[in-house]
């Protein structure tokens, strides 16, 4: 994943998701770009991938049972403070995304080990393969060689 600015987000491309992001946290809100300006910089559309809820008998003392739906809002990227930073998911952090998310789906099922990856960019790190790279805590960045990757 990569730490980003508000402009830097304005350029994104559709598809892009992205979480916000203060040093340490992550708010737990996942977002997806869904609408690029056609003749400027930004974006005019974002669903979130949370679903929108309604009562479906309008009664939210006796009804337990919600209609939900997926739409995108109407939120730009001037919504967010001007210093705001967020996470950028890779192509290959959002695969992950899916895959438990069908691991979920087939009821866990399958025996799945998911925390022996790790992620660094679009590169899969096997645990056995961390000590090929270094983790500098301090400012949360990892450097790593190609070559150390199988």
């Amino acid at each position: 994943m990569d730490i980003i600015n508000r402009d830097q987000l304005s350029n994104m491309p559709d598809g892009t998701v992205f979480m916000k992001y203060s040093p340490d946290y992550i708010d737990g809100r996942i977002r997806i770009i869904t609408g690029k300006y056609k003749n400027k910089l930004g974006f005019n559309g974002v669903l979130y991938l949370e679903p929108n809820f309604q009562f479906s008998t309008g009664d939210p003392d006796t009804d337990s049972e919600r209609i939900t739906n997926w739409c995108s809002t109407d939120e730009t990227e001037y919504d967010y403070d001007k210093d705001q930073l967020f996470v950028v998911f890779s192509k290959t952090e959002v695969r992950y995304m899916i895959n438990i998310l069908m691991w979920a789906l087939s009821g866990c099922s399958y025996c799945e080990n998911f925390s022996d990856k790790y992620i660094c960019g679009d590169i899969e790190i096997d645990e056995e393969d961390l000590d090929k790279y270094t983790d500098n805590t301090m400012g949360l960045t990892w450097a790593w060689k190609k070559e150390n990757i199988k």
